[in-house]
């Protein structure tokens, strides 16, 4: 028997990227809520809440290289 969540149990889960090491307990978590998007480190880190147009920003900014290491000269 298949199980799906609602929608509203959907929206509350805390999400993984499936790049992060999953034997790392440190991994970034995300989590979406109607108005909000949250974030932590980890099962018990600090969260970090940010509404949907900070985190739309923030996706954009990812998406176009903005936050990239800087490359080091040698």
């Amino acid at each position: 028997m298949e199980r799906y969540l609602s929608d509203a149990a959907q929206e509350c889960r805390w999400l993984r990227s499936s790049f992060a090491d999953p034997t790392r307990a440190t991994a970034i978590l995300v989590r979406h809520n109607v108005n909000t998007v949250s974030i932590r480190r980890g099962e018990s880190g600090l969260v970090l809440v940010f509404d949907n147009v900070e985190w739309e920003d923030f996706v954009e900014g990812a998406k176009n290289g903005e936050f990239d290491r800087p490359t080091m000269a040698s």
